[in-house]
């Protein structure tokens, strides 16, 4: 699949084709009525639900993601939060998507066990380099909790020629079996702090603001 890049101007309508085709999710509905849309996995549950709105003369998001049936964390609290969080442009690939968001950014994949990783900047920072900084990381299926809070905090380095990836890990409820994503990635170390694709060692990514990766393959 080739890389794509979708402006949409947080537009649910827009967005929703764009997941339908993912393969992130077992099903996505779209209520135009109320500007909500859901993805569920294969037992019927939400993974993650979008709602937009405007307010004081701009457009906003909330993005709630799902851990458990029963347990979820959102970008709540204030007009602010959820102005951050407008979609202005999605990143898509084999292995997962990028929601570009005013001032933010959600990054939706699969685990080694092919349930929902997200990744999504922390809205609680003062600036908005810190909210890149400052990532919750969680897959569905992962220890329940009253809050989420962040659990990366991630400065990356540029450098010439040297790239590092690092793939997500989340809190199973597995005490065997970790979640990790085999293919997004965290890069510590980055040469393209710019967002397209890039080949590196023969493989494909989608690279993001020097920040993540995911594979296109």
């Amino acid at each position: 699949m080739a890389i794509q890049v979708y402006t949409v101007g947080n537009d649910l309508a827009q967005i929703v084709s764009v997941l339908e085709n993912s393969g992130l999710f077992h099903a996505v509905s779209y209520d135009s009525s109320d500007h909500v849309l859901i993805c569920r996995g294969a037992d019927g549950n939400p993974r993650l639900r979008i709602e937009t709105g405007y307010a004081l003369g701009a457009p906003n998001a909330l993005f709630r993601i799902y851990v458990s049936g029963s347990s979820s964390y959102a970008n709540s609290g204030s007009v602010a939060t959820v102005q951050m969080f407008a979609v202005n442009r999605l990143y898509a690939c084999r292995n997962g998507v990028i929601f570009d968001c005013v001032s933010g950014a959600v990054l939706v994949t699969t685990n080694q066990a092919g349930e929902i990783l997200t990744v999504m900047t922390d809205w609680q920072q003062e600036t908005e380099a810190e909210g890149f900084r400052n990532l919750r990381v969680h897959s569905y299926g992962d220890v329940p909790a009253g809050s989420y809070p962040v659990n990366l905090v991630l400065t990356p380095v540029q450098r010439e020629n040297a790239t590092l990836f690092v793939p997500f890990v989340s809190e199973s409820a597995d005490p065997v079996q970790a979640a990790f994503s085999p293919d997004a990635f965290c890069t510590p170390v980055c040469q393209f702090t710019e967002n397209g694709a890039v080949t590196v060692d023969g493989r494909t990514y989608l690279v993001y603001r020097g920040c993540f990766a995911i594979a296109d393959d």
